[in-house]
């Protein structure tokens, strides 16, 4: 089923799917566009579109969270996924050419840091201690 309301001078509309899934695309008045999905094996996305871009985090049952963020379909893409605490535990930044750059974090915040070519050969790969404060090298903007 599907309805649509306005607040103030946001139109929302929803969606509700016979699989459970429950769809809010909500427009501002300037034409922002965020979607906000309730999922009921996964737990909550929301995808929020910003000039060319997108950013679509997911809040997990267990309180963890994914973000996946595309500054453009022609440059580069960013998923960080984070756990219920806060803490990042792993990153991937994939280029516009192709190549892709694995971190992943420990419990102290130290980075192991994986970069790879386009086709999927290895290119460097080094340790990055957290910083003096112990948070995740690099900071992370999420």
């Amino acid at each position: 089923s599907e309805s649509s309301q306005r607040w103030g001078n946001d139109t929302v509309r929803t969606e509700r799917r016979a699989d459970g899934t429950e769809i809010k695309t909500t427009t501002d008045r300037s034409g922002n566009v965020t979607r906000t999905e309730t999922i009921s094996d996964e737990g909550n996305r929301v995808v929020s579109q910003f000039g060319d871009g997108t950013r679509e985090t997911t809040t997990k049952h267990d309180g963890g969270t994914r973000t996946i963020e595309t500054v453009n379909p022609d440059q580069s893409r960013e998923t960080v996924h984070v756990d219920a605490n806060g803490r990042v535990e792993a990153k991937t930044e994939i280029a516009k050419d192709g190549g892709t750059t694995y971190t992943t974090y420990d419990a102290a915040g130290n980075a192991t840091v994986i970069e790879t070519d386009a086709g999927g050969n290895v290119t460097s790969t080094t340790e990055q201690p957290a910083d003096a404060t112990g948070r995740p090298f690099p900071n992370t903007r999420f």
